[in-house]
């Protein structure tokens, strides 16, 4: 690799990063967003509490600054040097969190540095030149050289790198193993929405979900989902495999809030003014319970978890229509799951109920292809990602 190149950590240089966001709108950008109003969004979700004062266990306090949200240029040192940010020829970001992983046939659960990238792109002037290429290589050298300082520091030592493609197998190149994940669409259907109606042997009252206001259905939510997670891992059909995931969060579920209110303040502010944003529902007196975010851009009513107490159809079915209604409020077309979102047989038995319906579409190719790179591990096939959802994504 040319001596030329080189990585850059530039998250405490807001110059750089307004150039990599006025850059990278041009790829990630465009509808409904002007590149002004992109760099803006970019900025606002960056000052987003998990990307800029990660909630963090007292006991791993000292490893604040490895978390957050981190920005990475890559420059070309044998091009012009004409300002700061001249050199500049391909970025990316990463979101960087607390994950876990528990080694073969143990249930010690072991805090690890888990590391999302985003956000990679290449302007166009500077495609075809290998810089992305040369950029990942060095992005993953840069985290293997903290853990590798670290041998004796499980937290780092165990550092495990993941992304999502929309371009495919792009990089298995790069040590990353592909894990796809389908996913299942319900257009927003009157005829559909009257068939799963048909399901509910009773009426169930239901409670919504603000994800800013903390108070005791939302924790209960919260504490279920843990819960969930928790046992997925605990599956004893993968108990001598290394188990990876990351724990749901209520602070990456207000990161998609901000994407909410951001684009829908664009697309429709009155219309979000007049039906204030919900972000899901709890079934009463039970610990059933959706959580969605509105991708407005996509048209799509994204599901984050979808947790049912009990294997309960009436709670599973009571949701889903919740979720009906919250398209028709703002006339969105798809409801839209990751198949690690579902918890629980009742979800599976349901959509089997309803998938000859012209508007279901069970298990899907997703175009968004997770990958997950772990150093540490000499076979990636022994390490098993669970609870793999939208929500691990960014």
């Amino acid at each position: 690799m040319s001596k030329n190149l080189i990585l850059v950590d530039v998250t405490q240089d807001k110059e750089c990063v307004k150039h990599c966001h006025t850059e990278n709108s041009v790829t990630w950008g465009g509808k409904p967003y002007t590149t002004e109003q992109y760099v803006e969004r970019e900025n606002f979700l960056g000052e987003q509490d998990i990307c800029s004062n990660p909630k963090l266990d007292e006991s791993l306090e000292e490893y604040r600054k490895y978390l957050g949200i981190k920005y990475f240029a890559f420059k070309d040192l044998s091009l012009p040097d004409t300002g700061k940010c001249s050199q500049i020829v391909s970025a990316l970001e990463t979101l960087n969190r607390v994950a876990y992983i528990k080694k073969p046939n143990s249930e010690q659960e072991i805090p690890i540095l888990s590391i999302c990238i985003g956000g990679v792109y290449t302007p166009q002037k500077f495609r075809g030149k290998r810089y992305a290429s040369s950029m990942m290589s060095d992005l993953n050298k840069f985290y293997d050289d903290i853990a590798s300082k670290h041998p004796q520091d499980s937290f780092l030592k165990y550092t495990t790198i993941f992304l999502y493609s929309e371009v495919g197998g792009f990089y298995e190149k790069f040590e990353y193993a592909s894990r796809h994940v389908p996913i299942h669409y319900f257009e927003n259907d009157f005829k559909l929405l009257k068939y799963i109606e048909s399901l509910r042997e009773s009426t169930k009252k239901v409670v919504p979900l603000v994800l800013e206001d903390i108070n005791s259905d939302l924790v209960t939510c919260l504490k279920a989902e843990e819960e969930e997670c928790e046992k997925a891992s605990k599956n004893p059909q993968i108990s001598n495999k290394y188990k990876f995931y990351i724990k749901p969060d209520v602070d990456i579920y207000r990161w998609f809030k901000a994407r909410d209110k951001y684009t829908a303040g664009i697309i429709s502010s009155k219309l979000i003014s007049e039906k204030p944003l919900i972000d899901g529902f709890k079934v009463e007196d039970s610990k059933s319970h959706i959580i969605w975010h509105h991708s407005w851009n996509e048209d799509k009513l994204y599901v984050l978890n979808w947790y049912i107490e009990n294997n309960s159809t009436d709670d599973a079915v009571t949701l889903l229509i919740k979720a009906f209604e919250e398209m028709g409020n703002y006339k969105i077309k798809k409801l839209a799951v990751w198949d690690e979102d579902l918890s629980g047989k009742t979800l599976k038995s349901i959509f089997k109920n309803i998938e000859e319906h012209d508007s279901v579409h069970i298990g899907n190719e997703n175009s968004s292809l997770s990958a997950i790179r772990a150093k540490w591990l000499d076979d990636i096939n022994e390490l098993i990602w669970t609870n793999n959802g939208k929500s691990s994504w960014f």
